[in-house]
């Protein structure tokens, strides 16, 4: 199997290829959590309530997986791409709205293409084992050790003859009219809502005057749709929803990724991945050393997955290498109108420890802790200098200056550079806690978006001098779901 492969992990719907590949070589999903959290959504979702998690977290394999294995088991279900209900209507020209339902479930449809008879076997044998006996239909499929190959082929034929059904809304409906249209002409037992957070991101396209606007909608819709409708949505949309809304969207269950896990996360990963032939051990067996080092989180399977095969196909230190430079490039764009090199570099360095802090736990919601910022210090002072230098990207005057103030960080004692950082008003305080401040996420917000023209210059100058997507390091920092 080609490294290429295992990079390609990084959608859900490719996520679960890789899932029932897993099963095949270990007999379990690498990671540990994925069972816990999967039987808990089900109860949620049997009861109509919400899933919420950070980014990462799999809500949408989550819905992706219950639509599969409930479907399986005699329970009709579907989860919907509900921004894409929304596109069709404001795109439509006419009233009355004819499509197919693979047009408004994409990541499914997708999901189906990616698995072979063998792949959704492994799925369905291991996952449906998880669904409570008080959920399940009343014909339900004879789900054993080993499904049979002839159940498995007549749910794919059954699951596509639904997928290829036409369903009618009409324009003027509001969302969760839609919503509940679909759900009874369908006769769904279950319908899962996702892709919020792409509402929330662009309002505007979608027609909202305001994000207060798309609040009020997921209002409408916690408040007004059908039973057995469950919402999956982002920490960053639930935490801003008032306490009224909240309380309709009960049940609620939150994905956890429980560090307590990782070993066993590690063991697991090392297992399946070391079965494939990646062209060199060593490479493999030295990056998952740098892993337990540095402590990347386990928060993002599915970059951690494209991580590995970027590091064994060059070497860890250029993996490292990389994001330190592309921190360094978006951090020094965030600097405007210090002239003075020593301060300039002092600044920029602040914000790099940051990026690269959230780059190690893969969230921009992180708690900076001392610790945290020790292993970001840690990775900066061994390997930005050979970075720059690397990629071009500072003078010998420049480079000596970053040197002397790594080394003045690192003299004043780390525990003193968190307060450094709260007086830039790079983090703020909730309580005891330290967080990347909502000034610093804007203005990384503000330059890396699409829509601007920094945002695109920035692309451009990354690509060219580090030959790496801005949109992977966003991913990995934890940006993208917030923009």
């Amino acid at each position: 199997m080609k490294t290429q492969l295992v990079g390609g992990i990084a959608t859900p719907a490719n996520a679960v290829k890789i899932i029932g590949e897993e099963i095949r070589v270990i007999n379990k999903p690498t990671n540990p959590s994925l069972p816990r959290n999967f039987e808990k959504a089900l109860r949620i979702i049997s009861q109509g309530g919400t899933i919420i998690g950070y980014y990462g977290y799999g809500k949408t394999l989550i819905a992706v997986l219950a639509s599969l294995i409930l479907s399986f088991v005699g329970r009709r279900s579907l989860m919907i791409d509900v921004s894409k209900l929304r596109e069709l209507q404001i795109k439509s020209d006419s009233e009355a709205i004819n499509v197919k339902v693979g047009e408004i479930t994409p990541i499914l449809v997708q999901a189906m293409k990616n698995l072979d008879d063998d792949t959704l076997s492994n799925i369905i044998r291991w996952f449906s084992k998880y669904v409570p006996e008080d959920i399940k239909g009343s014909h339900v499929r004879t789900a054993t050790e080993n499904v049979p190959k002839k159940n498995v082929v007549r749910f794919r034929e059954d699951l596509q003859r639904f997928l290829d059904k036409q369903i009618s809304f009409k324009k003027s409906f509001s969302l969760v009219q839609v919503i509940n249209t679909i759900k009874s002409n369908l006769e769904l037992d279950f319908l899962m809502l996702d892709e919020f957070e792409r509402i929330r991101v662009s309002y505007e396209y979608f027609k909202y005057e305001s994000l207060s606007a798309v609040l009020e909608e997921i209002f409408r819709i916690a408040d007004e749709k059908a039973s057995g409708v469950s919402l999956f949505l982002p920490l960053t949309i639930h935490n801003i929803l008032d306490i009224e809304t909240k309380s309709r969207l009960e049940p609620i269950y939150t994905l956890n990724m429980s560090v307590k896990e990782g070993a066993e996360f590690a063991e697991n990963f090392a297992k399946f991945y070391s079965k494939f032939k990646f062209g060199d051990k060593r490479r493999f067996d030295e990056f998952m050393s740098f892993f337990k080092e540095y402590r990347i989180s386990y928060r993002v399977p599915r970059l951690l997955v494209s991580m590995v095969a970027e590091a064994i196909e060059t070497s860890y230190e250029d993996l490292i290498k990389s994001r330190l430079a592309i921190a360094y490039i978006v951090s020094e764009k965030l600097i405007r109108r210090v002239t003075d090199l020593y301060a300039r570099a002092r600044r920029i360095l602040l914000r790099t420890i940051l990026l690269v802090s959230m780059w190690l736990e893969q969230s921009f919601v992180c708690e900076i802790s001392s610790d945290l910022i020790n292993r970001a210090y840690r990775i900066l002072s061994s390997y930005l200098l050979e970075a720059l230098r690397e990629y071009n990207i500072t003078t010998d005057e420049t480079q000596t200056i970053i040197e002397q103030v790594l080394n003045e960080l690192s003299d004043m004692g780390l525990q003193k550079v968190r307060n450094i950082l709260i007086r830039a008003h790079l983090i703020e305080s909730f309580g005891d806690r330290y967080y990347p401040s909502t000034d610093f996420i804007l203005s990384l917000k503000r330059i890396t978006s699409k829509e601007s023209p920094m945002g695109e210059r920035l692309r451009t100058i990354i690509y060219q001098r580090i030959g790496k997507d801005l949109d992977e390091f966003l991913l990995e920092v934890g940006v993208s779901e917030w923009q």
